[in-house]
């Protein structure tokens, strides 16, 4: 009878485990998206500072421009290593949500050859 218990509490946290792997490669896609994504538009805003620095003199347009696109690119940058961190914690998030379920169908596993055994 304990096994048997022990076999619903393993498969329940199994059930748990898996979900939580699921949320976190969700959370992976997305923050790896976002990464990709700010990537590209800092690519943009730093080549558009740079055409924007090769105008031999300026007109006051193009030098509000200008300052309007470094903003824009520090804003970028700053999104992008948030997006990074994110990336990073759900890396983790899977990789021990990975372990999490391995260890559990380890136990399974061992639980099921002990009933066998004594059968």
């Amino acid at each position: 009878m304990a096994a048997q218990q022990q076999t619903i509490e393993a498969q329940a946290d199994l059930v748990q485990a898996v979900k939580a792997r699921a949320a976190s490669e969700q959370a992976l896609t997305n923050s790896t998206q976002l990464v990709s994504v700010l990537l590209v538009m800092i690519g943009r805003l730093s080549e558009q500072i740079t055409q924007l620095e090769r105008a031999n003199k300026p007109s006051d347009k193009i030098r509000t421009r200008l300052a309007a696109t470094r903003t824009h690119l520090t804003q970028a940058q700053i999104e992008m290593n948030r997006a990074e961190t994110e990336r990073q914690q759900a890396l983790l998030m899977v990789r021990q949500t990975d372990d999490r379920v391995a260890e559990l169908r380890m136990v399974l596993q061992k639980v099921q050859l002990a009933r066998h055994a004594y059968r």
